[in-house]
């Protein structure tokens, strides 16, 4: 280093030298400084006693590079070089006029050019204040000072001949000062090199900058970075720390192996930098800046200083007019959507009620209709506010009733999406239909519709009435129609009854009877009398009205009874029965009465189907388990039935027979239906009809 490693700019050197050392090398440098300018007087032999004080300060320490900061330190750091450390590289960082008066290069070495330009940080100077007429030079007393303030004033008279230069040197700091107080307006002060003053006292730029701006009403000006905050106008700048993070990047390429002396010259350019505060007191305006300069401490605009604040409160507003807007335009959409709601609430038949997910009423339309069950006498009224579900217990009277009520309660509570149960008023024999649909917006909660549907009732307990006498009246057609085979069924077991009775009486008329017998007579009677009740009793089951019941079943049992029934008709009509019956039982949910019939009218159909058949006539009734149902199946020998035909069989008043009112398998379509089973039938395969019935499993 040329001077103090404590001055501004030598500081700001070293700093941007580690700085571009950290950004560039990857492994730990170690920086070792020292300084090779001498404080004045300077002694004759300076520049050989300063070598080889360094030569023995470091003889035994090993450098993997050397820097030679301006021209002052470089033969230095030849000699140290060459004669210590022969391989490591130098590192020249010095002015480009410097450069130009150096007498040689300098072997395995890079360079680093700072443009130092005190003509352009003049020509700055002019070109803010056009109307300067001349300019106080401030040089210091040193030998350095003297070689630089030299080169300096010989571009001043190179470059601005016209501008008067006032030459203030060889004085004290404190004479220097009263000198600079008395000049005239129209002058702008430049500071040279001023390293040490007359009596050798050491200054630093910021110090001279700050100390004249506090007692003189002039501009100043300087050519480096560590001037700008104390009082210089500024200008065209030297940035220092910037050559120091330069230089310490090329010192990073030469530590990592690179070859210095291929290593292109690295520039550091002047920038354009001036203190706002000194542009306001001199009066310079902004537009003779250049568009690139950079102006320091001015003080930020409302936006720049509180931008957040504006930003957040812009926002803010922003979301508070568009939440205002979103519940303007909310409030009119609600508005419209009420209006409609209430329209399309008047506009439903019955009772129609809004509720929420909480169970209350918050609408009705009973102002306009009356309620459902009010025609009846009922005067219970749903008021918005109370509970629906209560509102509903009342209406209703019964909590047997009620539990027909829990699919609406299922929609209410948004567990489920519709729902619609029937039930019976309190009053008058009534039933209301209840609809609920829960609507699109979940939190809007259910729509709730009550209709008057007692005449539907009416007309549908009369329906199931007329359809239950017409399958009675089926039942016993059919008993009819197998009157003389119940009959011969019955002559069996009587028949054996006589005989046995007659034998008992025998067998205790004797002088000594034999009980034996006696006893297997009377079991005889027992058992045939059993019998004979059986069949009665099947007879009376077909015959009596009975609603249906549906219950476990047992498809076995039914075809057995059934197979009981026709085997005398069968008989008599030389038709052979087979049952082909599961092993285990088939359980399935029906009515006994009703699968008997069922059973009973196909098997009765089977046997007419065979009656004109001349091949081998056989009925088979047989059950299985399908998948999660119970079947029963009927298949007769006869003809079958035509593709023309079979579309109609199960029709009302359609029969293939020449006596018959053709109800026969409508009912039984009508009992499976009732049921929850179903009916098929199909030719099999040209050997007559098979008939499916299908139930589902207990």
């Amino acid at each position: 280093m040329p001077f103090q490693v404590s001055r501004p700019g030598s500081v700001t050197i070293l700093r941007g030298m580690e700085e571009g050392l950290k950004t560039s090398y990857p492994g730990g440098v170690e920086l070792v400084t020292d300084t090779v300018a001498p404080v004045p007087p300077e002694p004759s032999d300076f520049s050989v006693e300063v070598s080889e004080w360094l030569a023995y300060k470091y003889g035994h320490q090993r450098f993997d590079a050397v820097v030679a900061v301006t021209i002052a330190p470089v033969p230095h750091a030849v000699l140290l070089r060459d004669r210590l450390w022969p391989q490591a590289p130098i590192l020249l960082l010095m002015q480009e006029e410097d450069r130009a008066n150096f007498p040689a290069p300098v072997p395995h070495s890079a360079t680093v050019l700072a443009a130092l330009d005190n003509a352009a940080t003049l020509r700055s100077a002019l070109q803010m204040l056009p109307s300067t007429q001349r300019i106080a030079f401030l040089e210091g007393s040193s030998a350095a000072d003297n070689r630089g303030n030299a080169e300096i004033l010989a571009n001043f008279h190179r470059a601005f001949p016209h501008l008067e230069v006032v030459e203030i040197k060889g004085f004290s700091w404190d004479e220097t000062k009263e000198r600079v107080r008395n000049l005239p307006s129209g002058t702008v002060i430049f500071i040279g090199s001023f390293f040490f003053d007359a009596d050798h006292r050491e200054l630093t730029v910021p110090q001279q900058v700050e100390e004249l701006t506090a007692m003189v009403n002039l501009p100043i000006f300087a050519d480096s970075d560590v001037a700008m905050g104390k009082g210089a106008v500024g200008g065209s700048i030297f940035n220092i720390g910037a050559a120091g993070v330069i230089a310490g990047e090329r010192m990073a390429e030469l530590l990592k192996g690179a070859d210095p002396d291929g290593m292109p010259v690295r520039k550091v350019p002047n920038s354009f930098i001036v203190d706002w505060r000194q542009l306001q007191r001199w009066g310079i305006p902004e537009s003779r800046l250049p568009a690139d300069a950079t102006i320091l401490y001015r003080p930020p605009s409302a936006w720049r200083q509180y931008r957040r604040y504006i930003i957040a409160f812009t926002v803010a507003l922003a979301v508070l007019l568009a939440l205002i807007t979103f519940l303007l335009v909310e409030r009119q959409r609600r508005r419209k959507e009420e209006e409609l709601n209430s329209a399309m609430l008047e506009s439903l038949p019955g009772l129609a009620l809004l509720v929420n997910r909480q169970g209350e009423i918050l609408r009705t339309n009973q102002l306009r209709h009356e309620d459902v069950a009010a025609e009846g006498g009922c005067t219970n009224t749903a008021h918005p506010g109370s509970k629906y579900t209560e509102y509903l217990c009342k209406l209703i009277g019964s909590e047997d009733g009620f539990a027909g009520a829990v699919p609406i309660e299922q929609v209410i509570a948004g567990t489920r999406a519709s729902a619609t149960a029937e039930l019976p008023l309190s009053v008058d024999d009534r039933w209301i239909e209840v609809r609920a649909l829960q609507l699109p917006n979940q939190q809007s909660g259910s729509l709730i519709v009550h209709l008057d549907i007692t005449q539907r009732k009416q007309a549908e307990l009369e329906r199931t009435r007329s359809r239950t006498e017409i399958h009675h009246l089926n039942r016993v057609a059919a008993m009819g129609q197998l009157a003389a085979s119940l009959a011969h069924e019955l002559s069996q077991p009587l028949a054996a009854i006589m005989s046995n009775a007659e034998a008992a009486q025998r067998f205790a008329g004797r002088p000594d009877p034999d009980m034996v017998e006696i006893r297997e007579a009377l079991d005889d009677i027992t058992r045939d009398d059993k019998r004979a009740r059986g069949v009665i009793q099947g007879m009376r089951a077909m015959l009596k009205k009975e609603n249906v019941t549906i219950e476990p079943v047992n498809l076995n049992q039914i075809a057995a009874s059934v197979v009981q029934m026709i085997r005398n008709e069968a008989t008599l009509r030389g038709i052979r029965i087979e049952l082909a019956l599961r092993s285990s039982a088939v359980m399935v949910k029906g009515d006994q009465v009703g699968l008997q019939q069922v059973v009973l009218n196909l098997a009765s159909n089977g046997l007419d189907a065979m009656t004109d058949t001349m091949a081998e006539r056989c009925l088979t009734i047989g059950t299985e388990v399908g998948a999660n149902a119970g079947v029963i199946w009927v298949i007769d020998s006869g003809p079958g039935v035509s593709p023309e035909l079979r579309d109609k069989l199960f029709e009302p008043f359609f029969t293939t027979k020449h006596t018959g009112l053709g109800m026969g398998l409508s009912i039984c379509q009508s009992i499976l239906e009732s049921l929850g089973g179903h009916i098929e039938m199909k030719n099999n395969d040209g050997k007559g009809a098979a008939f499916s019935v299908e139930l589902p499993l207990a």
